[in-house]
């Protein structure tokens, strides 16, 4: 997301010659992305803030800690793809190991405060499995902590990351 941070850094490290890098972001967001990359020349690099046409058609879907920030959950978005991906590699999202145990609550930056959805883990992937994916993968991402004041249970310690295939 933001302003393709994550293409800028994977396209130095791995070559992808016929990749077509699609991130959906807010309208602020678009805009700078799409000057940077102008400025940058990328001709691989584009944006948009329509998520359903970002996803159709695409063969990966990368989210890196932006989901739990979305108004519907990713199988609900999934379920309005008409193409849907046939890889998802979903990183850093705060899930809940206890099935049931989901909550909202608010992720303070400093300089904004948003809904934020914290998921459990058992009905995450249930949900993505019902759509005919399978799961891989997946591991702890260390260093992505969540403590809602006054509230100790809602504490996790790392949020999670995923790898489902179609």
């Amino acid at each position: 997301g933001s302003v393709g941070v994550c293409w800028y850094v994977y396209s130095q490290q791995v070559p992808m010659p016929r990749v077509r890098w699609t991130v959906c972001e807010l309208p602020d967001a678009v805009e700078a992305g799409r000057l940077i990359a102008s400025e940058r020349g990328e001709r691989q690099l584009e944006f948009t803030t329509d998520l359903i046409a970002a996803i159709d058609g695409a063969d990966v879907l990368l989210g890196a800690g932006a989901l739990q920030f979305l108004d519907a959950t990713l199988a609900d978005i999934l379920l309005r793809v008409p193409q849907r991906p046939r890889f998802l590699l979903i990183n850093r999202i705060p899930l809940t190991r206890v099935a049931g145990s989901g909550y909202v609550t608010l992720h303070n930056t400093g300089l904004s405060v948003s809904p934020c959805r914290v998921d459990d883990e058992p009905s995450f992937v249930a949900s993505i499995e019902s759509l005919g994916y399978r799961l891989v993968d997946s591991w702890q991402c260390q260093g992505n902590t969540l403590d809602v004041p006054l509230h100790d249970e809602c504490r996790l310690d790392a949020f999670r990351g995923f790898y489902f295939r179609a």
